[in-house]
């Protein structure tokens, strides 16, 4: 069977769905069928309705016009099924699409740095519910490019005869040709998916801003202590950000130096995404810290889960990880706290996902800070997230 590119097209018209139909079931499976090909210059966006490529005879570019169409001496009309009569102009659509396909070939780097010379193009229209006299003339159209409803049973062989008939030194192309053509019209340098435009995106959002989300922040400048509360989507994670980023480079109406910031989550894969977005920030605008809590204790030196484990060797069962994350760990990292020298300490704790923060958790972040009173501590929540109760 033909390859058809693609396989199963949307058509604008039954028209040419059908003569798409007739040239699937004629053409040898070394052919090729394209349809609705469209070619842009500067001057034109073209489009071919059928575009077939046939080795060892040629390249055609095929216009279709539906409805009943006639030839009035002086060009083209259509009529549709509504009775509304138009203009058309489909040997000058065909022709020029045809001139802008072969151009589009021949330009690219693959066939014009080849030692290829041109191949024969040619083009056609097709009106698949009109009927022509045999002895149809016009000066632009000649019977044999023009199909009509009684030429469908053996269109393939006309759309063979317009190429194979030039009087012209053009080669027919060769399977390698074909395949050559083919591969051009899917064209080059093709983008691909990519993580770090998907990074990018999601960096780019997380810098943006409502004006209601601005308000907020303004507010939280004058509080030490603050709780910001929304569902999925409402922009926490963002608002977040922006806070640290303010805290961290200081200024703003409340003239507050800059500050050292802990930026502080529950989860790795959330902890990974702020510190790719804040490795981006100047140096200046970048917080002390970010990561995970547990990662917060790895960097005072608290004793990680595994060594843990084997030193108290807790009996089996669920509760092993849990008496380590909601217990051992945070009084590690209480007593550790204590013990930080001043340049250590933070001016302020952001904590995101501050709903899955264990209730004991709270005593070390209290205890890092360089104030316990005055010291800053904004908590990013949503109970519909909720991980543990």
């Amino acid at each position: 069977m033909v390859t058809c590119l693609p396989e199963s097209p949307r058509f604008e018209s039954s028209a040419e769905h059908d003569v798409f139909e007739v040239l699937r079931e004629q053409l040898r499976p070394e052919d090729v069928l394209i349809a609705n090909q469209r070619f842009l210059d500067r001057t034109k966006d073209h489009e071919v309705d059928l575009f077939v490529l046939m080795p060892g005879y040629g390249v055609v570019a095929v216009e279709v016009k539906g409805g009943s169409v006639r030839h009035t001496g002086e060009g083209w009309e259509q009529r549709s099924r509504g009775g509304n009569v138009r203009r058309v102009e489909p040997v000058d659509q065909a022709r020029t699409a045809l001139y802008a396909a072969r151009d589009y070939v021949e330009r690219d780097p693959r066939w014009r740095d080849s030692s290829r010379s041109r191949i024969r193009w040619g083009y056609a229209v097709a009106f698949p519910y009109t009927e022509l006299d045999d002895d149809f003339a016009a000066p632009d159209a000649p019977r044999w490019l023009v199909q009509d409803k009684a030429d469908l049973t053996h269109l393939r062989d006309r759309l063979r005869e317009v190429v194979a008939g030039q009087q012209t030194r053009n080669r027919v192309p060769d399977l390698d040709d074909v395949e050559l053509v083919r591969e051009i019209l899917r064209g080059r340098n093709r983008p691909e998916f990519s993580v770090t435009a998907e990074a990018d995106e999601r960096d780019a959002e997380a810098q943006r801003l409502t004006q209601e989300q601005l308000m907020l922040l303004r507010v939280t400048r004058l509080l030490n202590r603050v709780e910001v509360r929304g569902g999925a989507g409402s922009g926490k994670t963002v608002l977040a950000l922006q806070q640290v980023r303010e805290l961290a480079r200081g200024g703003g109406p409340d003239k507050r130096s800059p500050q050292r910031v802990a930026l502080v989550c529950y989860s790795r894969g959330l902890a990974a995404f702020f510190r790719r977005v804040t490795g981006a920030w100047p140096r200046k605008e970048r917080p002390a810290f970010v990561g995970t809590f547990e990662e917060l204790g790895q960097l005072w030196g608290a004793e990680p889960e595994r060594d843990w484990l084997e030193r108290v060797q807790p009996p089996p069962g669920p509760t092993r990880s849990t008496r380590y994350y909601e217990e051992a760990l945070p009084e590690q990292m209480a007593h550790l706290a204590r013990a930080l020298e001043p340049g250590h300490r933070y001016d302020s704790f952001v904590v995101d996902e501050a709903q899955d923060f264990a209730d004991l958790w709270w005593q070390p972040i209290l205890g890092a800070l360089k104030d316990e009173e005055a010291g800053g501590l904004y908590l990013y929540s949503d109970a519909n997230q909720r991980v543990f109760s």
